[in-house]
């Protein structure tokens, strides 16, 4: 092989090293990019406690690497808006929307889905007592509680009353509204939406005697006023 022939394959061989090596650090400078680019994620801008519904002045928005965004981080601050916070969220942390509960009836866990100023009280119920199994969450009911009213243990000192109205079935056992259709007609508990007096006349009520449901209407939203019905008021 003569000199000119040695020096062209020389070349050849310096070309495809030397694109090699470009077509590599082109490479590298890109996934560098891709891994040094920023994004816009949302910050708590100061510690969050659990139950606290989210306002603007306690996130922030924040440009980080890419690389440094966690999976279910939220990028804008306007969609966390009015969220619930289901953890504490503290100062600088990212916000992942898994921490946070932004439609409430969405909400896995029954909290998220009670009225604010109101609580949920469980009363145990039969097929009787819970309308053959047929009231379902979202339904609205009265309970009327059936009590002795005077110590002389015979039926006649037994007595009904209205304990609460118009009141909404929160879940039927563990299943609430948006899981109608796998209830139990054998479940023998409900959970109802009451005030927190209405809770402790409930709590009071079942200790002493028997609770029954009475299904309304779903266009019944009156309340009405009875009497305590007493065994004597049924005799002629």
């Amino acid at each position: 092989m003569n000199s000119k022939r040695i020096f062209v394959f020389a070349l050849v061989l310096g070309l495809l090293a030397g694109g090699t090596t470009y077509w590599y650090l082109l490479k590298l400078k890109e996934s560098w990019k891709e891994t040094w680019k920023t994004v816009k994620v949302v910050v708590a801008a100061e510690n969050i406690a659990p139950g606290e519904v989210i306002k603007e002045s306690m996130v922030q928005e924040k440009e980080i690497p890419f690389s440094f965004v966690l999976p279910g981080t939220v990028s804008s601050k306007e969609e966390l808006i009015g969220a619930i916070t289901r953890q504490n969220l503290y100062a600088g942390e990212q916000v992942l929307w898994d921490r946070v509960v932004k439609d409430t009836e969405e909400a896995s866990e029954l909290a998220y889905h009670i009225s604010p100023g109101l609580r949920a009280v469980t009363i145990a119920v039969d097929e009787i007592s819970g309308v053959a199994g047929l009231a379902q969450p979202g339904d609205r009911v009265d309970v009327i509680a059936i009590v002795r009213t005077s110590e002389s243990g015979d039926e006649l000192g037994t007595g009904a009353v209205v304990l609460v109205q118009n009141v909404k079935i929160l879940a039927v056992g563990q299943k609430r509204e948006n899981q109608r259709e796998e209830i139990n007609s054998s479940l023998r508990s409900v959970t109802l939406e009451v005030s927190a007096e209405e809770a402790l006349r409930l709590i009071l009520a079942a200790e002493v005697g028997r609770l029954h449901l009475i299904l309304r209407s779903v266009t019944d939203k009156e309340r009405v006023s009875l009497p305590v019905q007493r065994a004597t008021d049924l005799l002629p």
